[in-house]
């Protein structure tokens, strides 16, 4: 039985690097070249203190690449989505933060399409 579990588990873990992808596929460059080096670092440091559970620290960062794509003319979905969602709870993660939430099936996932503070996303 132990053999059948880890066979199933390798088969379900992703041969690729997730993370090689944003270097190598055409699609994924196309969407990103619009973007400055700066924003990309902002956001990561922001997505980093969101997993972190250090949300204040995460919004202030988020806030700033929202801003930059405003700026630009396409404010960042992303941002606005997590800024929204750390806004729902003050700001404070809950105790039993593991650093990502679940994203649901309720109604079909409509419930992402505008963020509490009314942006849309």
């Amino acid at each position: 039985k132990a053999r059948q579990y880890l066979e199933a588990e390798k088969v379900q873990k992703p041969t690729q690097d997730i993370t090689e992808l944003f270097d190598v596929d055409a699609d994924i460059r196309a969407m990103r070249a619009n973007f400055a080096f700066e924003f990309f670092e902002i956001f990561r440091m922001g997505y980093q203190n969101y997993a972190e559970g250090e949300w204040q620290v995460a919004e202030r960062f988020l806030s700033r690449a929202y801003a930059m794509g405003e700026r630009r003319g396409s404010p960042d979905g992303p941002s606005a989505a997590l800024i929204d969602f750390m806004g729902c709870a003050s700001l404070q993660a809950p105790e039993n933060w593991k650093g990502y939430r679940s994203l649901g099936t309720g109604n079909g996932g409509s419930e992402l399409a505008i963020g509490v503070s009314g942006r849309t996303l």
